[in-house]
């Protein structure tokens, strides 16, 4: 699911000219045993869900939907604070 994901978005970005947007991103999915209902992810692509979540999700369908989620927030680099930010900002 999460490389069928990865593959949509930069199919996306290519086709509108925005390779460049994901440089620097090293997708990895990781499954987590617990029972935990919950998924994160990390600038750069990490994304983890727990298998708590898995009886949520229900199907691929469902997983696919809460992975989608994760993957948008990595693309737009919510795990970033504005501290991280600005340090980026001036290197």
């Amino acid at each position: 699911v999460g490389r069928n994901i990865q593959s949509a978005v930069e199919r996306y970005f290519s086709e509108k000219g925005m390779s460049s947007e994901l440089e620097g991103y090293k997708w990895e999915f990781n499954l987590v045993e617990s029972k935990d209902v919950n998924a994160w992810c990390m600038p750069g692509g990490k994304v983890v869900i727990y298998t708590g979540i898995l009886p949520v999700t229900q199907d691929e369908t469902g997983l696919a939907v809460v992975m989608g989620h994760e993957v948008a927030h990595a693309i737009a680099e919510h795990g970033i604070t504005p501290l991280h930010r600005a340090s980026w900002v001036r290197k």
